[in-house]
């Protein structure tokens, strides 16, 4: 009767990793990041809440250009790994966004990492930018 339970344990370990990428997509990685939608709205809100962060740490007013591409990983919550073009444009002193010239004077290429919990708060984990 060992014998019998050893050998279905061990069929059943060789056939798990089969089992395991056929039900989550030919390129999914289970427990690490797999492609995320850069127009979805959770990766959109997770952007914007990396270049506030960034903006506060660095005393700036960068603006989201671009989402380039974005990862999404299921932890006890979600990560968000984002590549994003973020841009910084000339203003008068007022800040008035009618007082800001049209281009960006200032373009950073920068990956983000947000961690979002199963309560629906923000944490940016890792953040590098450079231009």
């Amino acid at each position: 009767m060992a014998v019998i339970v050893y050998t279905c344990l061990i069929v059943a370990i060789s056939l798990f990793p089969a089992i395991s990428s056929t039900q989550a997509g030919n390129d999914a990685i289970i427990g690490g990041y797999n492609g995320a939608d850069v127009n979805d709205m959770e990766v959109i809100k997770a952007a914007k809440f990396a270049v506030k962060e960034y903006n506060k740490k660095h005393n700036n007013k960068y603006k989201l250009i671009q989402i380039t591409s974005a990862e999404k990983q299921v932890v006890n919550g979600y990560n968000y790994k984002m590549y994003i073009k973020i841009g910084k444009r000339r203003c008068k002193k007022d800040y008035d966004s009618l007082s800001c010239d049209s281009e960006y004077s200032k373009i950073l290429n920068c990956r983000f990492v947000v961690y979002k919990s199963l309560q629906g708060s923000y944490t940016l984990t890792s953040q590098q930018c450079t231009e």
